[in-house]
């Protein structure tokens, strides 16, 4: 059986080689734009969804699935992407999922819904729920009127 420790949004995330440590690098809770809603653009602003997994008994392996789901503001499913699990060799995990951006044609509420199905025969369970505001500001010209 596996269970979820925690999960984070973040810029970036840093896995040190030597000691297998990992450093969480500008946690992400809202995106400024300088720029106006696009039907078909995207906000280039790369980040990472860190997800700590961890055998719920220690000595036994275990096999398990995990589900990012991305909503729009509208609620709307944007991606949905399912990984494996394998606590076999090991007590812990660490995923890491990697985003270029999002589609930039509504500001909000998104959020990253992580999901976990702890055994092959277990039904899904949400585990996380993680906001990110996206706010447009365009810029104004100074010929603008305030």
């Amino acid at each position: 059986m596996i269970f979820h420790v925690w999960s984070v949004l973040c810029r970036l995330a840093i896995t040190d080689q030597d000691t297998n440590t990992i450093s969480l690098i500008s946690a992400v809770e809202q995106l400024n734009v300088q720029d106006v809603p696009k039907s078909e653009g995207i906000i280039k602003a790369p980040f990472t969804l860190v997800s700590l997994f961890e055998r719920a008994d220690a000595s036994k392996p275990s096999l398990g699935m995990y589900r990012i789901t991305v909503k729009k503001p509208s609620s709307e499913p944007l991606v949905s992407e399912v990984f494996p699990i394998d606590l076999t060799d090991h007590q812990r995990t660490r995923l890491k999922v990697e985003f270029e951006g999002l589609p930039a044609e509504e500001e909000g509420r998104f959020f990253f819904l992580v999901d976990l199905k702890p055994e092959a025969d277990a039904n899904w369970q949400p585990v996380a729920k993680i906001p990110l505001t996206v706010i447009f500001q365009p810029q104004k010209n100074e010929d603008q009127a305030p």
